[in-house]
């Protein structure tokens, strides 16, 4: 049995979002054999952390924090000192933004992995790896070309004073000084000297391996029992398309489903939309459900034809397309990131790329047009969901491995 100390700094539960649902799961999954805790920040500025609403079934120690202490000096040293209580075999950092590289410098001494769901520190905008306000990715990288810092340091600026949207990123990005220089020499130096880094898509790998040896990429998992296919008769109506996701951020791409849909509607075709966004209201054809918890989102899934994952931008992932694949609804994802990888073109869904609105309604018409494949999909996707994505055999086979082992000494 290990002790295993999890730092997010991003924690709170219910969770906001899929980068949460999965440091969760890898905790519960883990405490059977091991000793886990979750250590996060009692910090509600900008951002829920630490706002545990519900149980999340595993110890979480919350270190509180005022406004003007939320810097990573105090950072460093307080979660130090928590962890030097608790006394782990490793110390497993999971999501932090700016501040991540700050923390995991404060562990050293200990096994340390450093997990990274998206961009993060890679990237001086944190997420989305994108030029300035376009959707085209960025070929800068501001850890590797000098020349580079600047222009990306002004394009974070740009992007934090722009977007309203990511208002929640500003204080961290000033209060890290991420605009010095000394920052992405930080970020390295962190990578180099970490015993392991996580992530989970080739892209985020590809920027990883330069400095260190041991990345692994690892997959995310679902609770399959939660997410099940309904037994109830279809009852007719119109064809429910669902894209569970949020419609007013760009890089989750509802401007190309719409694009793709519209025409649809407009020449007959009787569809209904469903977008998973707050607050819930109807626009046409358009039915916005509102925020839901994992129960309502397994429910809505029950009721749905087709999903549709349309993100333009490289997901880590793409956990709703494992939710709706257990639910036994056909997916259509694009051809990014993590998401390209989970679905089988033809078999269990359809991959198209990003932005292609036409080639995303062909596909929609055919799911509409072929019921028996909308079903035998459905059917492929879950058996490939109980097949490699329960948590269960994601923790089994990548997890379990690493702290198995603790013959070797800690580093010094």
């Amino acid at each position: 049995m290990a002790k295993i100390a999890i730092i997010d700094l991003l924690f709170n539960w219910p969770p906001d979002g899929g980068a949460r649902t999965d440091i969760r799961q890898i905790a519960v999954s883990l405490s059977p054999n091991h000793q886990v805790a979750i250590f996060c920040p009692d910090y509600r500025t900008g951002f829920p952390r630490g706002r545990i609403a519900q149980d999340p079934g595993v110890f979480v120690r919350k270190i509180p924090f005022e406004d003007y202490e939320f810097q990573p000096r105090t950072l460093g040293s307080r979660f130090r000192k928590a962890i030097d209580e608790f006394k782990p075999d490793w110390v497993f950092i999971a999501d932090g933004w700016y501040f991540k590289p700050y923390v995991a410098a404060a562990m050293q001494g200990y096994r340390r992995i450093l997990r990274f769901y998206a961009h993060e520190s890679l990237c001086p905008k944190s997420h989305g790896h994108f030029m300035d306000g376009s959707l085209r990715l960025c070929q800068r990288n501001w850890l590797e070309n000098w020349r580079d810092f600047l222009p990306c340091v002004l394009c974070a600026h740009k992007w934090l004073h722009e977007d309203p949207r990511v208002e929640h990123f500003r204080i961290p990005f000033f209060r890290s000084l991420a605009f010095l220089p000394h920052y992405p020499r930080l970020v390295k130096r962190v990578l180099r000297s970490v015993d392991m880094i996580i992530c989970y898509n080739e892209f985020i790998a590809g920027k990883l391996r330069p400095y260190n040896d041991n990345v692994q990429i690892t997959p995310s998992g679902i609770d399959a029992s939660r997410f099940q296919a309904s037994d109830a008769p279809r009852d007719g109506g119109p064809i429910r398309i669902l894209m569970a996701g949020r419609k007013g951020d760009p890089l989750k791409g509802y401007d190309t489903l719409f694009r793709a849909v519209a025409p649809l509607v407009q020449n007959g075709f009787d569809i209904r939309l469903f977008v998973t966004e707050a607050p819930a209201r109807d626009e046409g054809f358009v039915t916005f459900t509102g925020w839901l918890d994992q129960d309502g989102l397994a429910e809505l899934y029950r009721k749905m034809d087709i999903c549709v994952v349309p993100s333009v931008w490289p997901e880590p992932f793409g956990i709703v397309a494992l939710e709706a694949m257990a639910s036994e609804r056909p997916v259509i994802v694009t051809r990014v990131g993590g998401l390209q990888h989970i679905v089988a073109d033809g078999i269990d869904g359809f991959v198209v790329d990003s932005f292609d609105a036409q080639a995303l309604r062909e596909k929609i018409i055919r799911l509409i047009n072929e019921p028996n494949l909308r079903k035998s999909m459905g059917t492929a996707g879950r058996e490939k969901v109980l097949a490699k994505y329960q948590w269960d055999h994601i923790v089994e086979r990548f997890y379990e491995p690493i702290f198995a082992d603790l013959e070797s000494p800690k580093p010094a």
